[in-house]
């Protein structure tokens, strides 16, 4: 063989190694950038949700402080529907189109002692427990999964909720916000 020749086998074996490495960092890259938006989204779900727990009322007409309060399938509906646009949490909901008073709404949450966890979302304490001054606190998890296989060990899964037990409590990502009732 050539001089010319090993150089050339010589440079495209460099190249081969260099685009697989250069590859890697470039989808890492971009698995951490949906990661950090993902967190984003399920935050602000989170705030969502507290911040329909925080209300009195499901909706403005006929709003009193003899209200009954919001219930869990409202604060389940705005956490869910304040995340759509992003991610997808489940419980699923029927229409993000038009907000959900408590007759209208199609989720319904498993109700415990202390909380209410359906899924992706967790409210504590739940609607039997909650009086007016009460802190209320809104957990929601999300299962990322990275495109980069080699990248996946990072993303480590967790319980995002203490007061559930069980799969639906372990999620990759977690976001917690907390409000208190009017």
């Amino acid at each position: 063989m050539s001089r010319l020749h090993e150089e050339k086998a010589q440079g495209v074996i460099e190249f081969a190694l260099l685009a697989t490495i250069m590859m890697f960092l470039f989808l890492g890259t971009v698995d951490f950038s949906r990661f950090l938006y993902y967190s984003q989204a399920i935050s602000g779900a989170a705030r969502a949700g507290a911040e329909s727990a925080t209300n009195h009322c499901s909706s403005r007409t006929n709003c009193t402080k003899d209200t009954a309060m919001v219930g869990d399938d409202v604060i389940l509906h705005a956490t869910v529907c304040a995340a759509q646009p992003y991610v997808t949490i489940y419980p699923a909901v029927n229409s993000c189109a038009t907000p959900c008073d408590t007759g209208t709404c199609s989720t319904s949450c498993p109700n415990t002692a202390t909380s209410c966890c359906l899924n992706d979302v967790c409210i504590s304490p739940s609607y039997a427990n909650r009086l007016s001054g009460t802190a209320v606190e809104v957990d929601v998890g999300y299962n990322f999964r990275p495109m980069t296989p080699l990248i996946a060990p990072f993303f480590h899964s967790g319980t995002c909720f203490s007061q559930s037990s069980g799969s639906e409590s372990t999620h990759t990502l977690c976001a917690t916000a907390y409000g208190r009732v009017k």
